[in-house]
């Protein structure tokens, strides 16, 4: 029986900035523990608990909800039970969800920030995506990631779905390890041009790549044996396919509407389905290595009114019902055969830097194109003077790079100071501006906030991977709320006490060099030759004093001074950030 349940939405680890609505009357329909619809307009929802299962279309739609916060009591998440929530920031899921329905967050293109509470024994989250608790598999990628996606290696499996309507990724690197990809696994991902697929896959499925709008080209390795019905579904982009030697099936609607003008299907392939080429309007020739594959369906080539078919010269079969029967094919042979000349070397389905390049060949006679790799290795382009930052195709870090630093203009910033040369360093890379247009302010404190966000920036500001600290007085809207999340993730820092972590607070040198050696990782530091006569034995700043003298970091203040509690400058704060980034 059907029945509508109200509920108070309750503060959770939200910033103190914001506030709940309360729920209203027909917010939550709920049905025998599974949520069927949520029809509230409040920015931030937590699902009641007692809820088991969110259904198909839960959420669907809604014009409001930023933060949705599933507890711990929901096993299963229904088809697109967001998509389309236009608004959606963040999902958080508990520790009971073991399914993601499909479609689930299509066109909540405003989601960056997943989480999956640590108990959960199905599912974990890094960095904002989900993946098998195991990590082997890749489960989900937020709607609104962009730029370069780089898959990690442990992943062996794409799962089904899993960048459904990423379209803003524009580069997608994946790793050898990966050697399956699951049904829709690559749908939608509109902004990428070219995909290198790794050896170890064997099979392309159901609607792989559809509607990936951008793909011209694209290289399927030896071993693939079956390419799924609508894998390159409207991908109005594809000029490229090569299909390998190992193919033996071509499903059905696998080319809808791409735009090629040549395919070659190789000497071992049984089966082309219905309408495989529907509406290729760009298709010219269909070049066949061997005899007529024995499963063809006379529609193959639907629509496709300028195709003609090639093949070998003593080939059998293509006067066969199954190609006779479609009057719009004109059929040609190659002669004796084919007879190939070499074209040039080719960058076919994205070869990464690194990568064998593949020669093209092209048949003399019928213009069939071969392609096999070689020796050649694509090198990284870091520009015509090789000083470009990153290499201008993958993107990896020129590691002869040099910046070129901002001339120093400041008035307090005077040339032969001794952090003069770590000032540049700092606005360089972005670790800290200065105080005015004209002035650095060397000699002010650093709060505990601006130190830890100088060394989380120093480090590549690397996605947090929860959005909890424990720290009651962190908030998210802070400047240096990731920055505290990471370095308590990475043992930088333990606050003051389990609940604050003072970030208001004037940081002492004995603290700052304290955040340098656990970031380094606390090496072994010898504490018996100190010179520091202010450096207590046993003070939590001992060994991080040791290290960073051994790693000339810090001379001290003086002679036998090292001044622990004096608070930190600017000035002193961005030349010991300096003189750790050399030693790494």
């Amino acid at each position: 029986m059907k029945k509508t349940l109200s509920a108070i939405l309750v503060a959770v680890i939200v910033a103190a900035s914001l506030s709940f609505s309360v729920s209203a009357e027909e917010e939550f329909v709920i049905t025998d523990g599974v949520l069927e619809k949520y029809n509230g307009i409040a920015a931030e929802v937590v699902i009641p608990d007692g809820v088991v299962a969110l259904g198909d279309l839960a959420f669907d739609g809604n014009p409001t909800v930023e933060m949705i916060y599933v507890p711990d009591t929901v096993e299963t998440i229904g088809y697109s039970s967001f998509r389309g929530c236009a608004n959606l920031r963040e999902l958080h899921l508990g520790s009971s969800v073991s399914k993601i329905g499909d479609n689930a967050i299509w066109q909540s293109y405003s989601l960056t920030v997943i989480t999956v509470d640590g108990d959960n024994p199905y599912l974990t989250a890094v960095d904002n995506v989900v993946y098998s608790k195991d990590l082997s598999t890749l489960v989900l990628v937020p709607g609104g990631f962009s730029g370069e996606f780089v898959i990690p290696d442990h992943v062996t499996k794409v799962g089904d779905y899993s960048f459904f309507g990423c379209k803003n990724i524009t580069s997608l690197i994946i790793p050898g390890s990966v050697t399956e990809i699951g049904s829709h696994g690559l749908w939608g991902l509109s902004g990428i041009e070219n995909i290198d697929l790794p050896d170890g896959i064997t099979k392309i499925a159901e609607k792989t790549f559809c509607e990936c709008s951008s793909l011209k080209a694209l290289y399927i390795p030896d071993g693939v044996k079956e390419i799924g019905s609508r894998a390159l579904w409207n991908c109005n982009a594809l000029e490229t396919i090569h299909l390998p030697d190992s193919l033996i099936t071509l499903a059905d609607n696998v080319f809808y509407a791409c735009p090629l003008t040549s395919v070659t299907i190789p000497a071992g392939t049984e089966t082309i389905g219905n309408r495989a080429f529907i509406q290729c309007d760009s298709l010219e020739k269909i070049i066949f290595e061997g005899d007529a594959p024995s499963n063809t369906d006379k529609r193959f080539i639907f629509k496709c009114d300028k195709a003609k078919i090639y093949y070998n010269n003593g080939a059998s079969g293509f006067t066969g019902t199954s190609f006779s029967s479609y009057d719009k094919a004109a059929f040609s042979d190659c002669g004796t055969g084919h007879y190939y000349r070499y074209v040039s070397q080719a960058d076919i389905g994205n070869v990464p830097c690194g990568g064998f390049l593949k020669d093209l060949y092209r048949c003399a006679r019928c213009e069939r194109e071969m392609f096999k790799t070689t020796d050649a290795v694509r090198e990284h382009d870091f520009g015509e003077d090789g000083g470009a930052e990153v290499c201008l195709r993958c993107g990896e870090k020129n590691p002869a790079y040099k910046p070129q630093g901002p001339q120093i203009s400041f008035t307090d910033v005077k040339p032969g100071a001794f952090y003069a040369e770590a000032v540049e360093w700092a606005l360089a890379n972005g670790i800290t501006k200065g105080t005015s247009d004209t002035t650095f302010s060397p000699g002010k404190g650093c709060t505990r906030a601006e130190v830890v966000t100088f060394l989380w920036r120093a480090a590549g500001e690397p996605e947090p991977a929860t959005g909890k600290t424990g720290f009651t007085d962190v908030k998210k809207t802070g400047f240096y709320y990731k920055a505290v999340l990471w370095a308590v993730e990475n043992g930088v820092t333990n606050g003051i006490s389990k609940t604050a972590f003072d970030p208001g607070g004037m940081c002492t040198r004995g603290q700052i060099v304290t955040f340098l050696y656990r970031y380094a990782g606390s090496p072994a530091a010898d504490k018996s030759h100190s010179k520091f006569t202010d450096v207590k034995k046993g003070a939590f700043y001992e060994a991080a004093v040791a290290w960073a003298v051994a790693e000339n970091i810090t001379t001290g203040t003086g002679a036998t001074a090292f001044s622990p509690d004096s608070v930190c400058t600017r000035a002193q704060t961005v030349t010991f950030l300096y003189r750790l980034a050399k030693n790494v």
